[in-house]
């Protein structure tokens, strides 16, 4: 249905309206530039002050369905599709041979600067030593890798469809529903401000202080499947999830749906 920007209220776009490649939007990110890139299920769209233009197949993306994005330490943009990865320059696409043919789901450059992919099939990375694969065998949760993220120690997190690993350059470690997690399936996490990591699951949220887990499972949420989340400029937790977005300032939820504004309650 296209895309929604909150300001204290709801700017709605769309492709019949603007210039979007697509109405089904996968991922957002603003560049060094402020460019705005839209990633969709035909192609990505890079909206600036005064134009609008869309990149495909053609011009060098692997598939037009574009899961992901990030910008690395250098400037470059990477582009995680459904049949694997491009690198954009700001001039020219590149397609990288090493992940050819594979979904993409997530994509983080860790503090030393390497490169991580995650994929339907493990966790792949690129460092100056070259590339390699992580999988349940290395002590990943789950080879369906949803998302990633590194916190303030430096350990990295991959959540999967078997629990999160915690990685802190030699050992891993597994949570599962066992240890507190609301489920199993992990589909977005972040750290907010004071520390604490959040997983949106099937289930629910769950917040980790670093030795114990709290579940959030119908505590306001506009529903238990939590598809991404991100905290905002003053702190507020935004959940979101098929039935509307719920922003939670640590007191107070509250869910917004296309009553309030909103382009559609199917949010990503």
């Amino acid at each position: 249905d296209g895309m929604s920007r909150y300001d204290g209220r709801f700017h709605n776009y769309d492709q019949a309206t603007y210039q979007l490649a697509d109405n089904d939007v996968f991922c957002i990110l603003q560049d060094r530039a402020e460019n705005m890139w839209f990633g969709t299920a035909n192609g990505v769209t890079r909206c600036g002050r005064r134009f609008w233009d869309t990149f495909r197949v053609p011009d060098g993306l692997p598939d037009n369905t574009v899961r992901c994005m990030l910008q690395d330490r250098a400037g470059i943009i990477w582009f995680g599709t459904d049949r694997g990865v491009s690198r954009f320059d700001s001039t020219t696409f590149t397609r990288v041979p090493q992940l050819a043919g594979s979904l993409v789901t997530c994509m983080l450059q860790d503090r030393a600067g390497d490169m991580w992919f995650g994929t339907q099939d493990g966790v792949r990375r690129s460092d100056r030593a070259g590339w390699h694969t992580l999988r349940t065998a290395d002590g990943l949760a789950g080879n369906y890798v949803f998302c990633m993220t590194q916190d303030h120690a430096g350990n990295l997190w991959f959540g999967t469809d078997r629990g999160v690993s915690r990685y802190d350059g030699s050992s891993w470690r597994t949570f599962r529903t066992a240890d507190g997690l609301a489920d199993s399936t992990v589909y977005c996490m972040t750290q907010d401000r004071t520390g604490n990591l959040w997983f949106g699951t099937g289930q629910g949220v769950s917040r980790f202080d670093g030795s114990t887990f709290d579940r959030f499972r119908a505590d306001g949420l506009a529903d238990t499947t939590i598809s991404s989340m991100v905290q905002d400029s003053v702190g507020n937790l935004w959940f979101v999830t098929s039935s509307g977005a719920t922003r939670y300032d640590g007191v107070h939820p509250r869910t917004f749906t296309t009553a309030d504004g909103l382009v559609s309650n199917r949010v990503r």
